[in-house]
């Protein structure tokens, strides 16, 4: 009977897997068009979260099928992209040249476009899973360009 259930059960999911492949090609294509369009680092992070939440679904319900591999490289590809946009929004935050704070000692503007791109990546990870992962990324891509900034004001 055991042999039977497994049977069926791997069976369901050669069908599953066989029905979800062609689903992989208009997918791959309309996200990869989405990523390589000039979108703002919170529809770069809100796409990279759903892709990480259908892939933890698919892995255990049709794991090594097509479109498991496919969520996977597209993973990795938005993952990638939504660094590179965020270095990007956070150099064009801190603007050319480092400023300096007002003689209120109020902070730059700088400081306050930084702190509002982060308050909108914030405001998307508070949903997404394997949040902790990626606000280490985010703080270290934002402070890090910040800091530099000040050095580089400190220095010149």
């Amino acid at each position: 009977m055991n042999l039977f259930i497994t049977d069926v059960s791997d069976q369901v999911k050669q069908a599953l897997s066989n029905i979800t492949e062609g689903l992989c090609h208009p997918l791959k294509s309309r996200i990869e068009h989405v990523i390589s369009t000039e979108a703002p680092a919170t529809v770069l992070y809100s796409i990279t979260t759903l892709i990480r939440f259908y892939r933890a679904i698919t892995e255990q319900v049709i794991p090594d099928s097509v479109l498991d591999q496919t969520l996977l490289d597209l993973l990795a590809l938005s993952e990638k992209s939504f660094l590179s946009r965020l270095q990007r929004e956070t150099r064009i935050a801190l603007g050319e040249r480092a400023e300096p704070p007002g003689s209120d000692l109020v902070p730059a503007p700088s400081v306050s476009r930084l702190l509002s791109l982060l308050n909108e990546i914030l405001s998307v990870a508070s949903i997404a899973e394997d949040r902790e992962k990626d606000m280490l990324q985010v703080y270290s891509t934002i402070f890090f360009n910040f800091l530099l900034e000040k050095i580089y004001f400190i220095l010149f």
